[in-house]
């Protein structure tokens, strides 16, 4: 199974009982349960697969990175963006910056941290997305990831 379609099966599978916590009978606790553990355990397999595809060295991982930035799971775009940083120079940077460039407003700080080093690697390239790494910057909120991503504003 691609991995495209392994994210689209998994949209939508009993969601709706199991994050409201309406999940009141026996059955439908152990559903629960059972979701709950097939989620850490795919989420587990994407992270890996994440880590394999920036480790690859090829450009032909790029479509698949793509689909993993879209993930549910913070760990899984966290993981994704950092590939596409160390694919910088490999893979088409264009595309990637504009891939990576939504991610700084990500709702969790490491996604957002990591996609700001990933498009630091492709230095100029990312130019186009200065303005957002510098809003971001300003930000208090980001105070934290401002600190451990200061050296990209001499990249970019």
């Amino acid at each position: 199974m691609r991995l495209k379609d392994f994210l689209r099966s998994q949209v939508g599978k009993r969601r709706s009982e199991v994050f409201t916590g309406r999940a009141t009978s026996p059955s439908s606790v152990k559903l629960q349960l059972k979701w709950r553990q097939m989620n850490i355990i795919n989420e587990r397999k994407l992270a890996a697969r994440a880590t394999e595809l920036g480790n690859s060295v090829s450009p032909h991982v790029f479509d698949e990175l793509v689909a993993l930035t879209c993930s549910p799971s913070a760990l899984v775009r966290r993981l994704a963006a950092s590939a596409l940083g160390k694919l910088a120079g490999i893979v088409p940077a264009e595309p990637a910056v504009r891939i990576l460039q939504p991610l700084l407003a990500d709702a969790h700080p490491q996604v957002r941290q990591y996609a700001a080093k990933a498009l630091g690697a492709f230095g100029t390239d990312a130019e186009a997305v200065l303005h957002d790494l510098r809003d971001m910057y300003k930000n208090p909120n980001n105070r934290g990831i401002c600190g451990k991503t200061r050296f990209l504003f001499t990249r970019v």
